[in-house]
């Protein structure tokens, strides 16, 4: 049920971007792409319809946070957050078993956001900004609310689930955000039992389900790419392992037809 308490905060908010006028007046003198916005009503309109990948969406995402990091201007975070306003109520819905209390996730969330634009990178981020950004929320609020997070009902492990990630090449989009929190309980499960090891975990979350390049995932750590390229082709290779003794000695899973496709 759409919460009509945020609906207002949001029509309270664009009001007050929308006297921001300077703001968009300074951002078109410097890309002219963005003449086509004579508001800034306009622009979260536009922002708010189809997907990220988009090159002009990538120019005001680029624009904005640019500025951001330049004057450190509040009034810049409070676009952004109407800019992914939408996109936040949908990970609000979307991930709404992790908390109890729904007026108590919608501040996380918030805070979530802030903290990961506030530490944004706007000069190594140029394309699908939107989408970057949407995971890395995503990932931290998560990691988050992991301690007290688990995912109910594993009746029993079978491979099906992580084939996605197991096999997929690393451009790989988790458009269903329930499939993606599934398929993270499960390899919290193989964490917490054993088979993979925390680092092996986050490794696995950032560049396969999150979608994060391995280069910039071993980058951002200080990590060499190989070193970083040889633990996942471990850690991977302990999950496939898993599953096969599991059918060995329980034989209670049958294969699924694409299983021999894992980890390639």
């Amino acid at each position: 049920m759409r919460d009509y308490s945020r609906k207002r905060d949001y029509e309270d908010l664009r009001r007050q971007i929308e006297g921001y006028g300077e703001l968009l007046a300074q951002l078109r003198q410097k890309e002219s792409s963005l003449d086509c916005f004579d508001s800034w009503t306009d622009v979260l309109s536009y922002m708010h319809e189809g997907t990220w990948d988009v090159p002009l969406k990538d120019s005001v995402l680029g624009l904005i946070l640019h500025a951001h990091k330049e004057d450190g201007d509040p009034r810049w975070r409070t676009i952004l957050l109407g800019v992914f306003w939408r996109n936040l109520e949908a990970l609000h819905y979307l991930k709404r078993r992790y908390d109890p209390d729904p007026k108590e996730f919608w501040p996380n969330i918030i805070w979530a956001f802030l903290q990961v634009i506030c530490n944004w990178d706007a000069a190594r981020h140029r394309q699908e900004i939107g989408r970057k950004i949407h995971g890395d929320v995503t990932n931290l609020l998560y990691r988050t609310y992991e301690r007290k997070w688990r995912t109910p009902g594993l009746e029993f492990l079978d491979d099906k689930d992580l084939i996605e990630i197991a096999g997929a090449a690393e451009d790989t989009r988790f458009r269903n955000a329930e499939s993606e929190e599934h398929v993270i309980g499960k390899l919290a499960f193989l964490r917490d039992v054993g088979v993979i090891s925390e680092s092996d975990f986050l490794l696995i979350i950032g560049t396969r389900v999150y979608d994060r390049a391995l280069a910039d995932f071993a980058r951002s750590r200080g990590l060499n790419y190989q070193r970083v390229k040889k633990q996942r082709q471990r850690a991977e290779s302990n999950i496939r392992d898993y599953f096969k003794r599991f059918q060995k000695n329980l034989g209670t899973l049958s294969p699924s037809p694409d299983s021999s496709a894992l980890f390639h």
